[in-house]
């Protein structure tokens, strides 16, 4: 969902994506929207043996980390998992002012109103279930990020899970 009054810049990140799956997504390349898809995986090679491997997730989660290296021409992005739809124009999303934070977050409420997930984000990941957030919707501020060298500061925080 989009509003005629702005052009939209979608970049999907991604590695080794089919070419029937490209062909697809062009389809929604308009006057107002134009796609492009970015091959991380030159990026992530670059900070491969800094990041911790699981067997339960995928290079995937750290492409939201890359964002502000791989863009500099931008001081701003909207992040959005692959499995997020959005019901409204999406640049209320992006409107909003982050200029004095690194994001702008969705809070996840299911954490903080179930028991057993208050309980997994305190004793499996430290975190106080009211603070837990939904990491596929992120409004970024990009300069923010790189003027603090966030993505030094993620790898420092992973270093202790590498295999």
């Amino acid at each position: 969902n989009s509003s005629l009054d702005y052009i939209y810049d979608i970049y999907v990140l991604n590695e080794n994506i089919s070419t029937d799956y490209i062909n697809k997504l062009l389809e929604y390349n308009d006057e107002n929207i134009t796609i492009t898809f970015c091959d991380v995986k030159e990026k992530l090679k670059e900070i491969n043996e800094k990041l911790p491997t699981r067997d339960y997730y995928s290079n995937a989660i750290f492409y939201r980390l890359l964002i502000p290296e791989l863009f500099l021409e931008f001081d701003k992005a909207l992040y959005l998992d692959a499995d997020i739809i959005v019901l409204d124009d999406i640049s209320k999303l992006y409107n909003h002012d982050v200029s004095n934070f690194y994001l702008g977050v969705v809070k996840d409420d299911v954490a903080s109103s179930c028991e057993e997930f208050k309980t997994y984000t305190k004793e499996a990941l430290g975190v106080d279930s009211t603070k837990y957030f939904n990491s596929g919707i992120l409004v970024m501020n990009l300069l923010k990020f790189r003027q603090d060298k966030m993505l030094d500061k993620f790898i420092n925080l992973l270093k202790p899970f590498i295999k």
